[in-house]
């Protein structure tokens, strides 16, 4: 955020004003990806995963996703948390491959 929108960082620590994160569903959906995927101390990591966290930043734009499981039980988690996430279809991919 800071190399993209330096005026807008600059001028909200110059004011030292709070940082609303409610208005950045995106990074908020980034956070928690990163939180239940990477640190869970049982999951296997591998360099997909950065493309699967990156993927989710879209959710909070769209209507439906479709991601693998292990993402999609991420998302259940998340949208809990994040209401703008609440009307937002999760599909699995295993499942749309399966019909």
């Amino acid at each position: 955020m800071c190399h993209k929108y330096p005026d807008f960082v600059s001028t909200t620590l110059n004011k030292k004003e709070d940082i609303d994160f409610n208005k950045f569903p995106a990074l908020k959906v980034v956070l928690y990806s990163i939180y239940y995927r990477l640190y869970n101390p049982s999951w296997d990591k591998s360099l997909s995963d950065v493309n699967d966290i990156l993927i989710m930043t879209a959710a909070p734009y769209v209507d439906v996703i479709i991601t693998e499981k292990y993402q999609a039980d991420i998302f259940d988690k998340i949208s809990r948390l994040i209401n703008k996430l609440s009307n937002v279809e999760i599909h699995k991919l295993s499942k749309i491959r399966s019909n």
